[in-house]
């Protein structure tokens, strides 16, 4: 078949779009393996109420957040501290509330009368060789006294260095055999006049109390209850902090929620906390929680956590352009309690990132 010049111009036009086709499928092509972290495929907006947030830059602050415990520092055991006792009758019971001086337990004394009866005959026999053992040292004393006035100089001499020795004998006499007198003296009073009564002795709260029947038998060092003061606390964190570091403690008591500071006080072992102002121990009643910045990074990106998203383990985001959303892979950096993470890689300054 010829070929006019009509031909040629037809061909030579179909041979121009093809072509203009091909180049356009290779830009295309070559648009979506570029830009490194996009993700080929470009999504158009559902809707244009997008809820966004911008690729900024700022100090990235690290924060600490964990549960907290109000700890009592002033507890006791209390101990039976005197002689043997039955139990009459327990006066208090756990979660009580008591004042210093109240009557917790109270006891039946069990006195051994033959015990006491020979305890006060040594007494007797003690106080009686007590007051010979002075007088006949002080009799000894005062003729050696005399003797002197009627010795020459030498013998004299001699005379007064004995004296001097023989008054610090009688001194330390006294001071030992009246002291173990007194010590007989105050057991045997306690024997006669027994302590029946366990007291409180500060303000505070019963923990625990033995559980006893009446007429069980108690001996000294016997443990009887626990106790803590209500007046003296500290707070406790379950976590790690350095020394000195500057805290928050929240307490949410139902739905009320009260804001307290402090500082770490002990670092080493437990995490101690004092608050910095007085602080009624009631305030402290429910769930407490802490949190602390521990670190401030400079000049980094930062979004929003809410703006990262999770694919099998790898963080993404959407980010905003011409109205349309490019899912891009970044590598972020974040710690528990942030509301915010760093950007490692990924997004520049100024980018626009949907939110959730």
């Amino acid at each position: 078949m010829a070929v006019t010049k009509k031909n040629h111009r037809l061909l030579a036009i179909v041979a121009l779009i093809l072509t203009g086709f091909c180049l356009l499928s290779a830009c295309t092509n070559t648009a979506d393996v570029q830009g490194g972290l996009y993700v080929p495929e470009v999504t158009a907006p559902p809707q244009t109420n997008y809820k966004t947030a911008t690729v900024e830059r700022g100090d990235y602050l690290v924060t600490a957040h964990g549960s907290a415990e109000r700890i009592f520092t002033n507890e006791k055991t209390l101990f039976w501290e005197d002689g043997n006792v039955q139990v009459e009758s327990i006066l208090v019971k756990e979660k009580q509330e008591v004042k210093k001086g109240d009557v917790l337990m109270t006891f039946t004394a069990v006195i051994d009368q033959i015990d006491l009866k020979s305890r006060r005959m040594e007494r007797d026999r003690l106080r009686q060789e007590f007051a010979d053992g002075k007088a006949s040292r002080k009799a000894a004393i005062e003729q050696l006294e005399k003797d002197a006035l009627q010795m020459n100089p030498y013998d004299r001499a001699i005379a007064e260095q004995t004296l001097e020795k023989m008054r610090a004998s009688y001194d330390t006499y006294v001071f030992q055999t009246g002291n173990a007198l007194q010590e007989k003296e105050a057991y045997i009073a306690k024997l006669e006049n027994p302590v029946t009564e366990l007291i409180a002795p500060f303000d505070g709260v019963i923990d625990s109390v033995a559980k006893y029947s009446p007429e069980t038998p108690v001996y000294q060092g016997t443990k009887l209850i626990t106790m803590h003061a209500t007046d003296e606390y500290i707070i406790k964190l379950n976590g790690a902090l350095p020394f000195n570091t500057p805290v928050t403690i929240t307490c949410t008591t139902n739905s009320a929620v009260k804001i307290f500071l402090g500082h770490v006080v002990t670092s080493s072992g437990s995490v101690l906390v004092r608050l910095d102002e007085e602080v009624a121990p009631s305030d402290l009643n429910g769930a407490i929680r802490y949190s602390a910045d521990t670190q401030v990074i400079k000049d980094v990106l930062i979004a929003p956590r809410s703006a990262i998203r999770q694919e099998n383990g790898v963080s993404y985001v959407y980010v905003l352009e011409n109205g349309a959303e490019q899912k891009r892979y970044v590598s972020v950096q974040h710690y528990t309690g942030t509301d915010v993470v760093w950007i490692l890689d990924g997004l520049s300054e100024g980018q626009v990132l949907v939110v959730d």
